[in-house]
């Protein structure tokens, strides 16, 4: 994925955040979504994605594991 593609993509989310137009923040979820498809180990687009849902006030769609992960155990 080219890095001016997910740069474009974080300065419309950051628009669509400080404008709260939560059009522009459904269709860069939506694009950074079909690229988290082509690569769901990319961490960026896993990280960018996270913020993008958590932007539209729906964080807690951000990632599927993050629901389905065993709660952390406590060090010892």
């Amino acid at each position: 994925m080219p890095k001016d593609q997910l740069q474009q993509l974080i300065a419309l989310r950051e628009q669509g955040r400080a404008n709260q137009d939560q059009e522009l923040l459904a269709d860069v979820r939506a694009r950074l979504l079909e690229l988290l498809n082509e690569d769901p180990n990319d961490a960026q687009v896993n990280y960018q994605t996270a913020i993008a849902h958590d932007n539209s006030g729906i964080g807690e769609r951000s990632h599927p594991l993050l629901r389905t992960r065993p709660a952390a155990r406590p060090f010892r």
